[in-house]
């Protein structure tokens, strides 16, 4: 093979695709409007008539590739290659400077930095850039100074002496131009680029490509190509965002301020299309590559992305986001942005837990309810909701487990919740650990007792706040009341009528179902009060169906009625009040308490 070398300036090179049978050529195409593989990618006739490319008069730029399109019955290899092409002085930098190869990417601006250390060495600043795609797989070397004056005329030239190998026989891109768009309005025939005589292409047998058949059925030809500007004729619909929260993480941040990692999440949909006018509704298409662009308000390099949630990290120091999300494609330009609220980035208050006072003492083997009070300062909501307790400590301490249940479709619209510990966990002189943790939505955290780590079952035991002494379980000889809890009256006299009620305190030793009677002194009888599990204190005006009735734990109701209702209240005197329960708990199973108290009723 033979081998020479043309010095002048610089290259890009090539990317290796299949062709099919049409005449070669050497043209100018419009960055991203071709496809290499098309056998006809440059001109099926005999390449004689200039191209016609279309930007508009929004791009900054006119990206521009040479292509060598093969011929379609003899395949040549490149082994060396050179050009010329002539452009405006306004589309770019004066001569003797350098920008072959100098972005980091072909939508990224040039560095204006040292370029190597051949002579000038000065990047330029804008344009024009010659890109070089795949220099690294030829093994390209590429020359300086390929922007030259001749006759006060400003080219591009680039020039290659060989290629590091021969090239594939197939369509080739050879190089990438890149020119600073000077035009800010509709122009027909903008410009016209052309290849100079001084462009070559060398066949594997040194044989110029563009000054004779070398083989080929006919001559290549180098077609030049004519800028048109134009209006753009679409926008980008706008998107719709639907959430922006700006969060501190659970289990770090502690305020607003402390510095700590916070996370933004914005959820979003896409633009749904492109429409001919800016905020307009009549559809355009084809309408491809939908996306938003996502700019901070204050200011930044915007983020595109394809899918929803947009995701980013900050820090907690009082700071505030705010975003501007425009609808973009690759069709058309991007909407007007839609600018969100300013969001706060927050730690957030964790959920708040009141534990009710429990009712002393517990009856051994009898259930006991924990009740608690839970509620989101944030608004958001309690999602997760555990009480843990155990009444083994050598155990839960050795193997690291609690006995655990979810609360969270326990929990009440006003943040009343109850958690039940067995009666098979109640047991005299055993004491019982508890704790409960409620989770927000925002995922905050609040445990109590404080201490408490659902990781760690022994830090159940280092709050007394969740301690039920076994020392508050009793166990009695027989069915009866709790010691110090006998019947006694809220008010004596009972002065019935209006809101007032009677209650009789007292508490048995063991579940029951337990009711009252009240009778006359002549032994006629006034009100019975059935059993029941509710609490005494859902007594009330609004609520007088639980003005009525008894509970084994905490004693019976009376709203002074007779049988009669309404507002038939019993006369003043003395009455009887007879206590009747039914054991229905395990230490006393079966047994019965019958207690006759006196109550003075005085209006």
């Amino acid at each position: 093979m033979i081998r020479r070398y043309i010095f002048h300036a610089t290259i890009l090179a090539i990317t290796i695709m299949f062709g099919s049978a049409a005449n070669a050529h050497l043209c100018m195409l419009k960055n991203g409007s071709y496809t290499l593989t098309d056998a006809a990618v440059c001109d099926s006739g005999a390449g004689t008539t200039p191209k016609q490319v279309e930007f508009f008069a929004t791009d900054s730029e006119i990206a521009l590739d040479v292509v060598f399109q093969q011929d379609g019955t003899t395949k040549k290899t490149l082994d060396a290659y050179q050009s010329k092409i002539q452009f405006d002085p306004a589309m770019g930098n004066p001569a003797s400077c350098n920008c072959h190869d100098a972005r980091s990417a072909k939508t990224s601006p040039p560095p204006g930095d040292l370029c190597d250390s051949d002579s000038p060495s000065s990047v330029c600043g804008s344009y024009p850039v010659i890109w070089n795609d795949i220099s690294s797989s030829l093994t390209v070397g590429l020359v300086d100074d390929f922007i030259t004056v001749e006759g006060g005329n400003y080219y591009a030239k680039v020039v290659q002496g060989t290629l590091g190998k021969s090239t594939a026989n197939t369509n080739l891109l050879m190089q990438s131009l890149v020119f600073k768009n000077i035009y800010s309005s509709e122009t027909t025939a903008a410009y016209t680029f052309a290849f100079d005589s001084f462009t070559n292409l060398f066949d594997g047998n040194f044989c110029e490509l563009l000054t004779e058949a070398c083989g080929c059925a006919m001559q290549h030809k180098g077609i030049s190509t004519i800028i048109n500007i134009s209006k753009v004729p679409c926008f980008t619909r706008q998107p719709a965002v639907s959430s922006l929260t700006c969060q501190g993480r659970a289990g770090t941040c502690a305020s607003d301020t402390d510095g700590t990692p916070a996370d933004i999440s914005m959820a979003f949909t896409l633009p749904t299309g492109c429409v001919t006018t800016l905020g307009g509704s009549t559809p355009y298409t084809p309408c491809e590559g939908i996306k938003v662009k996502i700019t901070p308000a204050a200011g930044g390099a915007a983020v595109e992305r394809t899918a929803s949630p947009y995701t980013a990290e900050t820090t907690l120091n009082d700071t505030y986001v705010s975003y501007n999300v425009a609808g973009a494609s690759t069709s058309c330009l991007d909407s007007n942005p839609v600018t969100t609220s300013s969001v706060k980035c927050r730690c957030g208050d964790p959920p708040v837990v009141v534990m009710q006072e429990l009712k002393k003492p517990f009856i051994e083997n009898g259930a006991i309810n924990v009740k608690f009070n839970v509620t989101d300062p944030e608004g958001g909501g309690i999602t997760q909701l555990k009480f843990y307790y155990t009444n083994d400590p050598g155990s839960a301490r050795i193997s690291n487990t609690l006995t655990q249940l979810n609360l969270i479709s326990s929990l009440l619209p006003n943040g009343d919740v109850t958690a039940t510990i067995p009666g098979t966990a109640v047991k005299s002189g055993t004491d019982i650990y508890f704790a409960i943790v409620a989770q927000s939505s925002m995922g905050l955290e609040t445990s109590f007792p404080a201490e408490f780590d659902p990781e760690d079952a022994e830090s159940i035991y280092i709050n007394e706040d969740g301690m039920i002494s076994g020392d508050d379980i009793i166990k009695g000889t027989h069915f009866y009341f709790v010691d110090g809890n006998h019947p006694y009256p809220s008010s004596f006299p009972f002065r019935a009528g209006g809101d007032l009620v009677l209650k009789v305190f007292f508490q048995l030793n063991d579940t029951a179902d337990v009711s009252a009677r009240i009778y006359s002194l002549d032994g006629r009888l006034i009100r019975h009060l059935d059993s029941s599990t509710v609490s005494l204190s859902s007594c009330s005006a609004s609520q007088p169906q639980y003005c009525n009735m008894c509970n084994w734990q905490e004693g019976c109701v009376w709203d002074g009625t007779t049988y009669e209702g309404g507002n038939r209240y019993v006369a003043n005197g003395m009455y009887i009040f007879n206590i009747y329960a039914v054991c229905k708990g395990s230490n006393f199973g079966g047994s019965t308490l019958d207690y006759t108290k006196g109550i003075v009723v005085m209006k």
